[in-house]
């Protein structure tokens, strides 16, 4: 995503992360069964208030609100005949992740060019509305 990279990052780094944004837990349920064995069929949901802070993969520390984060995606999970997973095919779309979660900088100050594009009252390149001394 543009915020997190889970192919750079470890599963303790991962970890440490995720939980530094929901120190009260980050819930994972299982919302309905489609199919039975050996391939299930599931949609499930993670959630949790975002109520720590969130470091995302450029170092910047974005802090929660106490906002509810809910994440719903689907999973197809092979299993032998003792009910063993074999292979698990998670999906879902992990913008609506990790979007949530960068809404709000620690430090101000940490705001990139590309976030000043966004604000109207910034110009191209970041330089704010007449007040630009190199053209």
């Amino acid at each position: 995503t543009l915020d997190y990279s889970g192919a750079s990052t470890t599963f303790d780094a991962s970890r440490k992360i995720f939980n530094d944004a929901f120190p009260d837990g980050f819930a994972w349920e299982v919302l309905e069964v489609y199919t039975g064995p050996p391939n299930l069929l599931f949609k499930w949901r993670h959630f949790g208030k975002f109520s720590g802070t969130f470091q995302d993969k450029n170092g910047k520390k974005h802090k929660g609100g106490g906002e509810m984060l809910n994440l719903v995606g689907m999973c197809l999970a092979k299993v032998n005949e003792k009910l063993e997973i074999e292979s698990l095919d998670v999906y879902y779309n992990p913008e609506e992740m990790t979007r949530p979660l960068t809404t709000t900088l620690v430090d101000a100050t940490q705001r990139t060019i590309q976030d000043e594009a966004a604000d109207s009252k910034v110009g191209i390149g970041g330089c704010r509305s007449g007040d630009c001394g190199v053209m």
